[in-house]
């Protein structure tokens, strides 16, 4: 269940991009990098996943919010976070948007290790920097900016080859896992040396 599949473009035909952090880390400026992505990549789709998608209340509300930013609700998937097993939604995910200025933490975690990149705008405070951290001890600095234009470049480039999205998806999980982020003696003997 949780083996790494191909990317979902492959059985789609578009580009899902998702973002499965709390619903209030998606700011107004955050949307409207992200409708700046979309209409970047044309026939594109953004999966959020979020609690209470099936009240016409919330629905209203974030169609409200998604649309008066720019983004177009026709192109937006809304996934019950109740109804999802964890880990599970990133099989239907290309590539994951990260939020700004409060980026994800063990989301990003989450997506990387289920074998999906992330692309992450990055800032001067520690909470806009989570994406910098994660991204760089994994070995891609790449998804990685400080540039809202980069941002979308880095995602429209990341979604223009299919293919080469796969070959991404097929290896990263194998990255993640010798990677310092998952390095767990080695975390540990420098706590130890730290407490002696």
């Amino acid at each position: 269940e949780l083996d790494v599949r191909p990317t979902p473009a492959k059985q789609h035909g578009y580009i899902t991009f998702g973002c499965c952090n709390n619903i209030a880390k998606v700011t107004d400026y955050t949307l409207q990098l992200w409708a700046r992505v979309l209409e970047a990549c044309p026939g594109a789709k953004l999966l959020i996943e979020t609690v209470d998608t099936e009240s016409p209340a919330t629905r209203q509300a974030l169609s409200t919010r998604f649309e008066s930013n720019g983004v177009p609700m026709e192109r937006v998937i809304l996934s019950n976070r109740a109804k999802n097993k964890q880990y599970i939604l990133y099989h239907d995910i290309d590539i994951v948007l990260d939020p700004f200025p409060c980026n994800g933490g063990t989301t990003s975690c989450d997506a990387l290790f289920m074998s999906v990149p992330v692309v992450s705008l990055s800032g001067q405070r520690f909470m806009s920097r989570i994406g910098a951290t994660v991204l760089t001890n994994i070995g891609h600095p790449e998804w990685v900016t400080d540039s809202p234009d980069e941002y979308v470049r880095i995602a429209t480039d990341l979604a223009s080859d299919i293919e080469r999205l796969d070959q991404i998806r097929q290896n990263l999980r194998t990255e993640v896992e010798n990677s310092p982020m998952m390095d767990e003696v080695g975390f540990t003997r420098k706590v130890e040396r730290a407490y002696r």
